[in-house]
């Protein structure tokens, strides 16, 4: 039997339908129903699995507004179904960046499906399959997300070597710059402590 938030669930996820029998313009969406993603995603993980199985259906605008509020949600779950409709949510969402998005807030349980997505296209030379999942892989902070890259940069094509070369110097230039920034905040804070243990001294001496 279904309780009060399943109920409220439901109607919410049927409200995302809103567009589905809308034709679909290049570049040209209708106003997404905000309200009921406003809604679901402070319903949080208990909308996971109903907002899911709109995923099977990646042509319609609901899939769209399903990896959205699961991207808000952040459930682990959520990652490998995310993943697997990639292909064909961009054969119809070609300019869209959500499940990207998506994914990086998921975090880190995007990383196993996503490097299976990456050796699957890597396996069957799928170049656009590549770089597409190498700017994705790139927002999540892991030593295996480097390494995918790295792998690439010998690749014989030479757009997804190009494409891996940059990413790969984008994530240095972060790496980087957020040690040069700790760097920084831990010598500020050694000189302060360093200020104070003198001024202590002096206040000891005096």
């Amino acid at each position: 039997m279904k309780n009060k938030t399943d109920r409220l669930v439901e109607r919410l996820v049927n409200q995302l339908k809103v567009n589905d029998e809308k034709e679909i313009e290049h570049l040209r969406y209708p106003e997404e129903p905000k309200e009921a993603m406003d809604d679901l995603v402070r319903v949080g993980k208990q909308a996971t699995e109903p907002l899911i199985r709109l995923l099977k259906n990646p042509e319609k605008c609901s899939c769209l507004y399903a990896i959205k509020v699961l991207g808000e949600i952040r459930d682990p779950r959520a990652a490998e179904p995310i993943v697997d409709v990639l292909d064909k949510f961009y054969d119809v969402f070609e300019d869209w960046d959500e499940p990207k998005l998506a994914l990086w807030k998921i975090g880190l349980p995007s990383l196993k499906p996503l490097l299976n997505y990456f050796h699957r296209k890597r396996n069957a030379k799928d170049q656009g399959g590549l770089i597409k999942v190498l700017d994705i892989l790139a927002g999540i902070r892991h030593q295996e997300s480097f390494s995918a890259m790295i792998s690439m940069l010998s690749c014989q094509d030479r757009e997804v070597q190009s494409n891996s070369n940059m990413v790969a110097r984008r994530i240095w230039r972060q790496e980087s710059s957020e040690t040069s920034e700790k760097t920084s905040v831990e010598t500020r804070t050694q000189r302060r402590s360093n200020r104070c243990d003198s001024e202590v001294g002096d206040i000891s001496r005096g």
